[in-house]
């Protein structure tokens, strides 16, 4: 499962959690998306809802499977799950309700362009969408789109990286705010190296223009958390493999 933090209410010491987990029944089947609020003032978690977008919630036009999803929560507080549907043929953003348990509406994006595994990031007022094609387990091209609205606008599918995004598949994209600058990190997934067990979680700093990204593999490098700046170390570029 993939734990994500959507908000933190001060007044009442809680954290709003998502846990996404699949659910396997006959074969690779719909996803379930669990919510749960976290007393941070005591010892234990509560949990309140489960499967949110599940076949009463997010049913839309029939069948939707729900797949390789993420959660994005806006500068404004409004948070979005995203996910794969109707079998991976499209993305769904489904825009969650202001306590973040339960959906109130649903966008189709790129459809039937069967993008996966998709990241949202926003500078300023354009968001900037990573997201990867459907090959299973294995690598592929990593591809970004950005818009100046979630819900439309999106420009065509650009290819950045090399052709299996150094191995990985996106996960997030983390904001850095330092005091002097701010550092955006890739967040890649490197499935089944050596195993799916040992998988392993692939970070490196990227940079953003208007409309595109520096999307580089990193060695090494060194980040101070505290002023927000970085540097590349000895190492090298990744290599296609």
């Amino acid at each position: 499962g993939k734990e994500v933090v959507l908000d933190y209410d001060e007044t009442k010491q809680e954290e709003i959690k998502a846990l996404f987990a699949q659910k396997q029944q006959e074969g690779y089947d719909a996803l379930c998306f669990f919510v749960y609020v976290n007393k941070t003032a005591s010892e234990n978690e509560t949990f309140i809802v489960s499967a949110v977008n599940d076949s009463n919630a997010v049913q839309i036009n029939g069948k939707e499977w729900r797949r390789v999803c993420n959660v994005f929560v806006d500068s404004d507080g409004t948070a979005y799950f995203i996910s794969t549907t109707v079998e991976n043929q499209h993305l769904g953003l489904f825009r969650l309700s202001d306590d973040y348990l339960s959906v109130v509406e649903h966008t189709r994006l790129f459809a039937g362009q069967r993008r996966e595994a998709p990241a949202i990031v926003k500078l300023g007022q354009r968001y900037f969408m990573f997201s990867s094609a459907c090959t299973g387990w294995a690598p592929n091209q990593c591809k970004l789109s950005w818009s100046d609205n979630l819900k439309e606008g999106w420009s065509q599918l650009e290819n950045i990286g090399d052709n299996k995004a150094f191995r990985t598949q996106p996960a997030a994209i983390l904001e850095v705010k330092g005091t002097k600058d701010t550092t955006y990190l890739y967040v890649g997934d490197r499935w089944k190296d050596p195993n799916l067990a040992q998988s392993k979680t692939i970070i490196f700093p990227v940079t953003f223009t208007e409309t595109s990204c520096d999307f580089r593999y990193r060695d090494s490098f060194e980040i101070n958390f505290k002023t927000g700046e970085w540097r590349e170390c000895d190492g090298k570029e990744e290599q296609s493999k």
